[in-house]
């Protein structure tokens, strides 16, 4: 990767120095009381590094800082006073010790670390960590600040190892109350699987019915009975059901632009030679003086249609009244009257064969009034025109259910080759020559499975993708990684034009939009390889992360710092040095370990709660051991990274000795 004005190797790293320049306190990893790690060790192993190493002859370690427990050369003083330095020395005799508040109204330990005599006495009198009279959580009794105290130590029940009522967003999930996730201050935050009550959100397609959804098949079949929303199928939801439905245009049915009605039947189109529901017949043709006529309907007197095979006339409702020369049997009607030629000359008719009455009409034949012609002829170019609208409405509805199946095809598609993309990102070639997507299995020593001989294993894996993702995979990943990119610098650039920022704050907004400026530049060059391009994944999409945290910081933190228990001081210099050495590691080019800095994150942000509550209230202290907790699973990556980097570990040591 070359991006203008940024050497290869150190791009990563350039992206970790600049998200971690600006953040605040964020790690702590010893447990507190004396600075002693119980855990095995710290970030090294010399006099300085917050952590006690016994085998480099370490009795404490206060980060370097001469104290009343610690000198700098981490020895225990010999005259050092242990009550009062807020740990519990047994080997003093000391029953307890709340450090300067020993002594102090509403506090349990007198000033000689023994417990209170709770009828007034000034020392223990014989009370115990059983006895009463002070609390301990975990002794099973519910005492003092105690919400409820079990013993049990397990923070999956009502009564979490801090002795508080089990509660939804405490960040454990507890089962006995309906919990089936818990993740803390983040539950029902964008992007979390948790909601706020403490339930997973439902997950449409795992073939598991969940709250919310009316059924999951766990296929990505979208005309079946179940949707690919997980809705039940029903007429009117726009997605055409097999064997359930003729049609379905959504909203549209019943209406005039559709040819599906509201229960999903197709309207009958007359004239498409077809008989349907509702036409009397349909030949097709646009000729309405046959036996069908252009409304499908048949052909019959007293319809306004002259049809030319068995009608003389036809003026509709007006047949048969004076207003009209048609009579009901569709027949010209011709009145008699006395200057009719035959009475002129005197008849030759008997009076035997006269009609009864002489002044009733006489039907006969007539030929046809002069006007009738281009009457008919106008009837049948309205007809045409009707038939030509007729047909243009049903050309541009095939149109529109000819781009809908289309549209349904491609999502149903692109959902496929979704599904297949992410499932070959996991399959490999084990060591017997089969796919398998355990990649632990397979990821080292690939090239012997792949023809052609001596082909290390970065060409290998990149054959093998081609192989299940297609030769534009890379394309494809370039694509979306410039969508990323482009999405994260309008975001950091919204956050930029937001007012009131801290200087470091706008600094770091403004480096990372230029940073994105040129990736986007790179990127937009040409093709890229594949490797390259998830190289740059991570980073780009921390960046947006990181951002959200420094202001939430920003928002958070007071501007000064507030003096509290020295111990949380001692906490937050091992924070700054777990930042430290993320921060050397990335710039030495080391590749970190995703998992270990999303703890790391997760556990700054918990920090700077409690910090705060702690300030507030010192029974809220002992929610520390949360945060130790988390950071259990950071130590051991970084441990490990520094280790195979010694030089970056005097770096990191020199930057705390100064």
């Amino acid at each position: 990767m070359n991006i203008p004005n940024t050497p290869r190797a150190t791009i990563l790293a350039a992206v970790f120095a600049l998200v971690s320049t600006t953040l605040a306190t964020n790690v702590f990893v010893a447990q507190t009381g004396g600075g002693t790690n119980r855990n095995g060790g710290g970030i090294g192993g010399y006099c300085g590094d917050s952590m006690v190493q016994s085998e480099h002859g370490e009795e404490c370690d206060e980060g370097g800082v001469n104290t009343s427990d610690c000198t700098e050369n981490c020895m225990i003083p010999d005259d050092r006073e242990l009550c009062g330095n807020n740990n519990v020395d047994e080997d003093e005799d000391e029953e307890c010790d709340e450090g300067s508040n020993n002594g102090e109204e509403g506090v349990d330990c007198s000033k000689d670390c023994k417990y209170k005599d709770p009828y007034g006495g000034g020392g223990n009198n014989g009370w115990n960590n059983n006895g009463g009279g002070y609390e301990v959580c975990g002794d099973g009794i519910t005492e003092g600040y105690e919400e409820c105290d079990d013993g049990n130590g397990n923070n999956t029940d009502k009564c979490t190892r801090d002795c508080y009522k089990a509660v939804c967003g405490d960040g454990y999930t507890q089962p006995s109350n309906d919990e089936t996730c818990d993740n803390g201050s983040r539950n029902g935050t964008a992007g979390d699987h948790c909601r706020k009550d403490c339930t997973l959100h439902p997950v449409c397609g795992n073939d598991v019915k969940e709250d919310g959804e009316e059924c999951d098949d766990g296929n990505d079949e979208n005309s079946d009975k179940c949707t690919n929303r997980c809705k039940e199928a029903r007429c009117g939801d726009g997605i055409l059901h097999k064997g359930e439905e003729m049609c379905d245009s959504g909203k549209e049915n019943g209406f005039a632009s559709s040819n599906c009605t509201k229960d999903c039947k197709k309207r009958p189109i007359c004239g498409n030679n077809v008989k349907e529901d509702g036409e009397e017949c349909d030949d097709g043709n646009d000729k309405n003086s046959d036996k069908c006529t252009n409304r499908c309907k048949e052909a019959k007197c007293g319809d306004g249609i002259v049809h030319n095979d068995h009608e003389v006339c036809d003026e509709g409702t007006k047949n048969g009244t004076s207003e009209s020369g048609c009579s009901k049997e569709c027949k010209k009607i011709e009145e008699q009257n006395d200057d009719d030629y035959d009475d002129d000359k005197g008849s030759n008719t008997s009076i035997n064969n006269q009609p009864e009455n002489p002044n009733k009409p006489t039907v006969k034949p007539a030929a046809p009034k002069p006007n009738d012609d281009n009457k008919e002829k106008e009837r049948i170019e309205e007809l045409r025109q009707k038939r030509k609208e007729i047909e243009e409405r049903i050309a541009a509805q095939k149109k529109i259910d000819r781009e809908n199946a289309q549209n349904q095809k491609d999502a149903v598609q692109a959902r496929r080759d979704e599904a297949k993309e992410r499932k070959s990102e996991l399959l490999c070639y084990n060591a017997s020559g089969e796919l398998t997507d355990d990649r632990s299995l397979c990821d080292t020593n690939q090239s012997q499975f792949v023809r052609g001989g001596d082909v290390d294993d970065t060409t290998a894996k990149e054959i093998l993708r081609k192989k299940f993702q297609g030769d534009d995979a890379a394309e494809k990943h370039r694509a979306n990684l410039l969508t990323t990119m482009q999405n994260s610098r309008v975001r950091l650039g919204g956050l930029l034009e937001s007012n009131g920022h801290r200087d470091e704050v706008t600094a770091y907004l403004k480096q990372s939009i230029e940073w994105l400026d040129r990736g986007i530049t790179y990127f937009s060059e040409g093709p890229k390889d594949t490797q390259e391009i998830q190289q740059m994944v991570g980073p780009v999409k921390q960046l947006l992360t990181q951002a959200k945290i420094l202001i939430q910081e920003e928002k958070e933190l007071p501007s000064e710092p507030v003096q509290i228990d020295p111990i949380v001081l001692k906490v937050e210099r091992l924070l700054l040095k777990f930042r430290a050495s993320f921060v050397a590691l990335a710039q030495g080019g080391v590749e970190l370990d995703q998992d270990a800095l999303t703890a790391y994150v997760d556990a700054a942000g918990q920090f700077v709660e409690i910090r705060g509550a702690c300030a507030a209230d010192s029974t809220a202290c002992g929610r520390l051991n949360r945060v130790l907790e988390i950071l259990k699973t950071v130590q051991g990556p970084i441990q490990d990274a520094l280790g195979e980097n010694p030089e970056i570990y005097e770096a990191v040591q020199a930057q705390f000795a100064e």
